[in-house]
């Protein structure tokens, strides 16, 4: 199967903005801009998916299942700040915002005793997704 990785394409780039005192700590900030965007085609998956349960179900029908389209697709662009720990060698905190938006396409056509059908769908969710970490300390 395909692996998530081998459809990711984007950059994050960080960028040094200078030191700030945490408490006891020196801090290094560090500013975060992420682009990402992703295609994971499941085509392959569908196509088992179905022959599994064609072949469990134990019928005997001649089936003609063509998945032209099957992709899932995320897109996200974040920025945030990383606060680096240079005494500790570690880092302090972690907050990244940005807008995330999933996909997905779908294209088939199936032919099976006598009757051809096909379908077309598309979908798309949009939000904003986030994550804050810190180390407590």
């Amino acid at each position: 199967g395909q692996k998530v990785t081998e459809g990711l394409e984007g950059q994050c780039l960080c960028t040094f903005k200078g030191m700030r005192e945490g408490g006891e700590a020196r801090l290094a900030e560090i500013e975060i801009e992420i682009e990402l965007a992703a295609t994971l085609d499941l085509r392959e998956l569908i196509q088992q998916a179905i022959q599994t349960g064609m072949a469990q179900s134990g019928q005997e029908i001649d089936v003609d299942f063509d998945i032209a389209t099957a992709d899932l697709t995320a897109d996200y662009e974040g920025t945030g700040t990383l606060l680096w720990d240079t005494a500790a060698g570690r880092f302090h905190s972690l907050s990244v915002q940005g807008d995330l938006t999933f996909g997905m396409d779908l294209d088939a056509s199936i032919d099976a005793m006598g009757e051809s059908h096909s379908m077309e769908a598309s979908m798309e969710m949009s939000g904003e997704w986030g994550v804050e970490v810190t180390t407590g300390e």
